[in-house]
């Protein structure tokens, strides 16, 4: 079985307009990310940063092709609409529960985000569905044939706001317990 490929970006002749003022691409994030972000994603520096709310006077001075929102963010669907941006809610309203909704959402997100784009962002968000499938059977044909005994363990969380400041995340980062203690990931 062969390793699950990454997905190229989409080839645009927009790439001269996105240094200007009138980059019809526009990335933009909310106050800030979390400290581990960073230590995670070195680029996410390089996006720019709004207040609580965004600045609808800057994004619109930007002639933006398409606003990609999220459900918990403060600009309306109706807002853009007035001034004649399409937009797509590029993110679901509710936490996904369960791996496999939050799999399927992410699945449904990058083919809605694939389509809006067009040219030939569909296709590469095919490629990348496909790729996202192969790689649980990658990782399990490649697990299979360590021991049972020898093989490590995985906890994965997603901190959600509600539920973990900045502060505890980035403790259980460095391997302390939010109260500050040291822990190790052992071996079952």
């Amino acid at each position: 079985m062969k390793a699950p490929i990454a997905p190229q970006p989409v080839k645009s002749d927009r790439s001269e307009s996105c240094r200007s003022r009138t980059c019809p691409f526009l990335s933009i994030r909310v106050e800030r990310f979390p400290p581990w972000a960073a230590r995670t994603n070195p680029s996410l520096s390089a996006i720019a940063t709004f207040a609580s709310q965004p600045n609808l006077e800057d994004s619109l001075a930007r002639h933006p092709d398409l606003a990609l929102v999220s459900a918990n963010y403060g600009l309306k669907l109706s807002t853009l609409a007035a001034f004649g941006v399409p937009a797509l809610v590029s993110q679901s309203a509710r936490p996904a529960r369960s791996a496999m909704r939050f799999i399927e959402d992410a699945r449904t997100m990058v083919r809605l985000v694939g389509d809006a784009v067009g040219a030939e962002a569909p296709t590469i968000a095919e490629a990348w569905r496909a790729s996202f499938d192969e790689r649980p059977r990658f990782i399990q044909s490649r697990v299979a044939a360590i021991p049972p005994k020898k093989r490590l363990s995985l906890y994965y969380a997603r901190f959600y706001r509600t539920r973990l400041s900045d502060d505890e995340a980035q403790k259980l980062l460095d391997g302390r317990s939010p109260d500050g203690s040291r822990f190790n990931l052992t071996r079952n």
